[in-house]
C-alpha cells in the first residue's frame, strides 16, 4: 500500500473514531439530562427512556453543529428481505441509529445503539401481577442484545446501553457475567474500561468470536446508597 493509501486509511479511521466519540458525548449528555429532570423508576419501559434520549440528542445543538442525525426504532433490512424472500415486517429493529456524512459527502457513517432495561433484584411494577425477574431481564440483555451483535443481526459498529432502573451497575454486571460463566462463555465476560466521556463512567467491553469487541455503557437511573 502506498503512502497516499495509508494516509487515506488513517484519515478515515480518525474521522470514524471522532464521530463515535461525538455520538457517545451526545448519549452521555442525554442521560445526564434525563436523570436530572425525570424520576425514572421500574415503572418506565425501555422504549420510553429511549424516546427521551432520542429527543434530547435530536434537539442538541452539538448534534446540529456536528451534523449528526438520529433515528429511533430503526429497521434493519437484510438481503432476504430486499430480495422479497422474507417480509419487510419481519426485519429486526435497533433502538437508535446515529449517522453523519463523510467529509466530502460521499459516504454515510453510522453508529447503532441497542438499549435494555436492567434490574438487580426481583421487583414489582405498576399494573403487573407478578414480579419482574431480575435474572430473566439480565438473560434477555445477553440473548436479544449481546448475541444479536455477535450474530450479525445488528451491525457491528454499535454498542449496548443498559438502563439500570433498580440496583447498581457493579452487581448487575457481576450477575450478567455469572450467566455467561454458567453458559461456558467465560471468555466473553464484561470487563471495566476507562472512558473519558462525561457521564459514561460505567463503561465495559466484552470480547467475542473473531475478537469482536462490544462496548457496554450502563446508565444508572435508580437511587442507590452510593449515589
Amino acid at each position: 500500500m502506498n503512502m497516499a493509501g495509508i494516509l487515506n486509511n488513517d484519515i478515515i479511521s480518525d474521522f470514524e473514531n471522532s464521530f463515535r466519540t461525538n455520538c457517545l458525548i451526545l448519549i452521555g449528555e442525554a442521560y445526564k439530562w434525563l436523570k436530572d429532570t425525570k424520576n425514572i423508576t421500574v415503572d418506565w419501559n425501555e422504549e420510553t427512556i429511549s424516546a427521551n434520549i432520542f429527543t434530547h440528542i435530536d434537539e442538541n445543538e452539538k448534534a446540529i453543529a456536528w451534523n449528526i442525525n438520529v433515528s429511533d426504532e430503526c429497521r434493519l433490512y437484510h438481503k432476504a428481505i430486499l430480495n422479497n424472500k422474507e417480509s419487510a415486517k419481519s426485519a429486526s429493529r435497533i433502538d437508535l441509529k446515529l449517522s453523519t456524512n463523510w467529509i466530502d459527502a460521499t459516504k454515510r457513517v453510522c453508529y447503532f445503539v441497542e438499549a435494555k432495561n436492567l434490574i438487580e433484584n426481583n421487583c414489582t411494577k405498576q399494573g403487573r401481577k407478578s414480579k419482574l425477574s431480575a435474572k430473566k431481564i439480565q438473560e434477555r440483555y445477553i440473548s436479544t442484545g449481546i448475541d444479536h451483535f455477535i450474530s450479525g443481526e445488528y451491525p457491528s459498529n454499535g454498542c449496548m446501553l443498559g438502563y439500570i432502573i433498580e440496583g447498581t451497575p457493579t452487581r448487575i454486571v457481576e450477575n450478567i457475567n455469572e450467566i455467561l460463566l454458567q453458559a461456558t462463555r467465560s471468555d466473553e465476560t464484561l470487563k471495566k474500561k476507562k472512558l473519558d466521556i462525561p457521564y459514561l463512567e460505567e463503561a465495559y467491553i466484552s470480547v467475542h468470536l473473531n475478537n469482536y469487541v462490544l462496548h457496554h455503557y450502563f446508565l444508572q437511573f435508580s437511587k442507590s446508597q452510593n449515589s
